[in-house]
């Protein structure tokens, strides 16, 4: 359950930060809701993804972890290091997917550690903790980092990443303690 929650934290803040970032580096409105159509049009793409690739080749628990792993390296390392366009929409797809693959895997994931023990009311409540784009924010604001040129706002990115990557790691260690054995559904 900390892991969804932990989860949550990282999933929006490409979402509000994207429009932001790409008229910092200077592209114009048009690019920055490109962008977040790019992201939606990715993240529905993992969705379908990463669920078939839990059905088929991974199981649902590790097939979260490699699309939290995939979401918070890009995070990490992408994000920061996009001050063009180009590098930007290869961290639009790649975030896009990891985070698709998050929505579509976490309630599978939820049933199975918590054996369909009120999952509706805990994938609710993870769902609920939305508080990850506001902590950022504030993160940005009392920083000053949206008014650097280059990087405007790294501190709420590394902030998002390293909430992912925590979530990524949550969920190796659930894996483990269920099983040591990788592809024993769980």
């Amino acid at each position: 359950m900390l892991l969804a929650s932990l989860a949550v934290f990282f999933l929006f803040c490409p979402l509000f930060f994207l429009p932001l970032y790409a008229r910092a580096i200077g592209l114009s409105t048009f690019y920055g809701a490109g962008l977040l159509a790019g992201w939606n049009l990715s993240s529905t793409m993992g969705r379908i993804g990463f669920r078939v690739l839990a059905d088929t080749l991974l199981v649902p628990v590790n097939a979260l972890f490699l699309a939290l792993l995939v979401a918070s390296v890009s995070t990490l390392a992408l994000w920061p290091m996009s001050a063009t366009l180009a590098p930007l929409r290869g961290f639009v797809v790649l975030n896009g997917m990891g985070a698709g693959g998050f929505f579509s895997l976490t309630p599978t994931v939820l049933a199975s550690v918590f054996k369909n023990a009120n999952v509706g009311t805990r994938d609710g409540h993870h769902l609920l903790e939305r508080g990850g784009a506001p902590i950022a924010g504030y993160i940005s604001t009392h920083t000053a980092a949206l008014r650097q040129a280059c990087k405007p706002s790294g501190r709420p990115i590394y902030y998002a990443g390293s909430i992912a990557l925590a979530s990524g790691g949550l969920v190796l260690a659930m894996r483990f303690m269920a099983s040591s054995k990788l592809l024993k559904r769980i």
